[in-house]
């Protein structure tokens, strides 16, 4: 009887110390695109596609708050940028999903630079897991429309010229090279103006960051010299 009993407590023990040890941890596993070393255009929203694991080996439960982050790699560390996103969502230990994150890298610099894209339960700040993905960041020229003919400026005007039909409204953002958004505009391409024009009049000598994008999903990126 004295052995039975004592089985039965080192039974006991043992589960015990194991759900002691037993952790519910996220983390953000790969990067399904863009593709580790491709390009990425500065200065323009781009999707990012993340894979977010239960790496842990208890079930995340929907009342869970699973928090992403993201920031740039400086080599030794992963400095955090906002914005800070979070969901709820019920993951079994192994379970992953994937998650779409548009954003804009704001930066002067182009060349290699390295993302990070970390998880985390609750804002456990020192818990935060994930992988650092190395991108080319360019400001070149960078266009997905096949409409766009030219973009120039003259005398405190940019000018731009489409041609065929399009039918869209499109957003226009202008970037200092420091990133600094310094002019939003909207223009109606539905007209019959092959050439439309903004007044950029007021902004400084320098070079500039062209941007506009539509609903369609077209984008056109450009550096400008104001002179």
């Amino acid at each position: 009887m004295r052995k039975f009993t004592q089985l039965v407590l080192t039974i006991i023990a043992i589960f015990t110390i194991t759900n002691v040890f037993a952790i519910k941890e996220v983390k953000v596993t790969g990067m399904v695109e863009p593709a580790s070393g491709s390009n990425v255009h500065a200065n323009f929203p781009v999707d990012y596609k993340i894979v977010v694991q239960n790496s842990g080996d208890e079930a995340i439960l929907i009342t869970d708050s699973i928090y992403l982050a993201w920031g740039v790699y400086n080599g030794s560390t992963v400095q955090l940028q906002p914005p800070v996103r979070y969901m709820f969502k019920a993951l079994n230990p192994g379970d992953t999903f994937h998650y779409v994150w548009r954003l804009t890298i704001n930066s002067p610099n182009p060349g290699q630079i390295g993302l990070g894209f970390l998880a985390s339960l609750s804002l456990q700040i020192t818990k935060f897991k994930g992988v650092v993905v190395p991108f080319n960041l360019t400001t070149d020229i960078f266009e997905s429309s096949n409409n766009a003919k030219n973009i120039w400026y003259s005398n405190g005007q940019i000018y731009f010229e489409f041609v065929g039909q399009n039918n869209s409204l499109w957003d226009i953002k202008i970037y200092n090279l420091n990133g600094k958004l310094v002019k939003v505009n909207k223009v109606d391409l539905s007209t019959d103006n092959d050439i439309n024009s903004i007044d950029v009049g007021y902004l400084e000598k320098g070079v500039y960051i062209f941007n506009m994008s539509n609903d369609n999903g077209e984008i056109i990126s450009k550096k400008i010299m104001i002179q």
